[in-house]
């Protein structure tokens, strides 16, 4: 829901973490598609989360149909080696060319990812995971994977091994 004059006295708690001390409220525009509708937010002052305050109940109108995320990329094995290579020196394997490969190109997640505390083998869930393309290199990379999405054309499992959910998370 666009922000209103209704906004709370007092920001609510946390998604994430439950906190309702100190926490922020913030007023964005959308800029993607240039309609500048206004929106509230909710940014958490221990955990830093930030989330809309009323969220849309239909999301699908701001997304394009040929919006990047919902468009799954081939991944050629030579880029499938790079992607397990490298990400795996950030988590902890991939030896001593792993770790150079990830100095040397760091991927586009590796500011993230290096602080999560992640391991090989552990598992992954991205709510809002559009085709998965992320979640298809990191399964590459040695992740368990799987992701949920309620705008995908249906449930499917990627090439990779991902398993592509349609729900929305808060429906439930």
């Amino acid at each position: 829901m666009p922000a209103t004059a209704d906004i709370p006295a007092t920001p609510p708690a946390c998604l994430v973490c439950g906190n309702a001390a100190g926490n922020r409220i913030l007023a964005a525009r959308e800029k993607m598609d240039g309609t500048l509708e206004s929106f509230d937010y909710v940014q958490c002052a221990a955990c830093g989360h930030l989330h809309l305050i009323a969220p849309p109940t239909d999301l699908s109108s701001y997304y394009a149909k040929d919006y990047y995320s919902f468009h799954a990329r081939a991944i050629p094995r030579w880029r499938q080696w790079l992607y397990r290579t490298r990400t795996a020196g950030l988590l902890g394997g991939g030896g001593v060319f792993g770790r150079a490969l990830n100095r040397l190109k760091p991927p586009y997640y590796a500011y993230w990812l290096g602080t999560t505390g992640l391991r090989l083998g552990n598992r992954v869930l991205d709510v809002g995971c559009g085709a998965g393309n992320l979640l298809r290199i990191l399964q590459i990379s040695g992740l368990e994977c799987s992701g949920i999405d309620p705008y995908l054309p249906a449930e499917s499992t990627t090439p990779e091994g991902v398993r592509l959910i349609r729900r929305d998370l808060l429906a439930e």
